[in-house]
């Protein structure tokens, strides 16, 4: 319970408008780089980016470099879907496809 705990705090410290997310639409779409929503996930929420890659990847595949990086496109779409159903204004990357 404790960990499910550690995931949501984490994930809260992120709604708060207009500083805290890089999702938040408040953003110049020219400078946009999609590596920041893995980084914002991956410094901001480890273990709920952990929770992602075990469930992703078989375990032989965990700690070698290609098989995360090809699914780095899929862990940006599912933090930017799970932020933005957490926090409606965190919805960046809705915009970035609706463009």
């Amino acid at each position: 319970m404790l960990l499910i705990w550690e995931v949501e705090q984490k994930a809260s410290s992120k709604c708060i408008r207009n500083e805290s997310s890089i999702l938040y639409p408040n953003r110049d779409l020219t400078s946009f780089l999609w590596n920041d929503i893995c980084t914002e996930l991956f410094l901001s929420n480890p273990l709920l980016a952990e929770v992602l890659l075990a469930v992703a990847l078989p375990t032989g595949k965990l700690g070698m470099i290609q098989p995360i990086r090809s699914l780095l496109p899929k862990l940006r779409l599912v933090y930017s879907i799970l932020m933005s159903n957490r926090f409606v204004e965190l919805s960046l990357v809705h915009y970035h496809y609706e463009k």
